[in-house]
């Protein structure tokens, strides 16, 4: 099922011709190759849970974790990151996902992405969960 969440959440950027067009260095599935243009982004799995539901437990909710990492090297006091920010979430807050063999719950933001700046590389995080039902 890992796969299958990585290969939506990518599809879903590919498909946004705003992000897309904005991280010219791309998303990237747990690193970004060496020596990768800015402003690019990586996005992780950080787990999941399942939600018991009536029926079998291949019908369990699955509920997995994504934090995707946004960078950038402007020094312009953190607007671009800022504006990355808020086109990752115009791109994946509330959306329905196609994810394969499993039919998309919901998209659900857990937070405000966290915006900072460490060594000259602003940054910004934001975490969702991604909920699928085996089909």
């Amino acid at each position: 099922m890992i796969k299958q969440v990585a290969d939506a959440v990518k599809a879903k950027f590919d498909a946004n011709v705003a992000l897309k067009g904005a991280l010219t260095g791309g998303l990237w599935f747990t690193q970004a190759p060496q020596n990768v243009g800015f402003p690019y982004a990586v996005f992780y799995m950080l787990g999941g849970t399942r939600d018991e539901i009536m029926g079998t437990a291949e019908q369990c909710v699955k509920n997995v974790d994504v934090q995707i990492n946004i960078f950038g090297n402007l020094r312009d006091g953190g607007s671009q990151i800022a504006e990355l920010s808020t086109l990752c979430t115009d791109c994946y807050n509330w959306v329905d996902l196609t994810v394969a063999d499993y039919s998309s719950v919901f998209v659900s933001p857990e937070g405000l992405p966290i915006i900072q700046c460490i060594d000259d590389v602003w940054q910004a995080t934001c975490y969702y969960t991604i909920g699928v039902e085996k089909t």
